[in-house]
């Protein structure tokens, strides 16, 4: 499934163009060849309600991509920010969804960070 940059970059939220496609495959996952360059994996069990189709193909929630993007600390803080208001703005980030994911061990100081007023 599509996530972090690539995903950020499908849900139309960064100007951003990834120079290799961020694919997030499940944690038992084995490669039995050669990954090709123009991927770079992530693993994680991702749930159900942490993803959708865009564009016909599966992607990562908004929220989902941009928590995974803040981790990874791959684009600057203010183009995640901006992203985030971005998402809400449209739709493709909700208040429950964020209140779902208050629930979750580091999410509540990310979500806060991503709340702060752009400087």
């Amino acid at each position: 499934m599509f996530s972090h940059r690539t995903a950020l970059a499908l849900h139309d939220l960064t100007d951003v163009n990834p120079a290799r496609l961020d694919l997030t495959v499940p944690l038992s996952f084995r490669k039995g060849s050669a990954i090709p360059r123009v991927l770079r994996l992530h693993y994680a069990d991702i749930g159900t309600s942490e993803t959708e189709i865009v564009e016909t193909v599966p992607v990562t929630t908004a929220l989902r991509t941009i928590l995974d993007v803040w981790r990874e600390k791959s684009l600057p803080e203010p183009s995640l920010r901006e992203a985030f208001e971005d998402a809400k703005r449209l739709g493709k980030v909700t208040k429950s969804q964020v209140a779902r994911a208050r629930k979750d061990s580091d999410i509540p100081r990310i979500i806060d960070s991503l709340e702060r007023e752009r400087r």
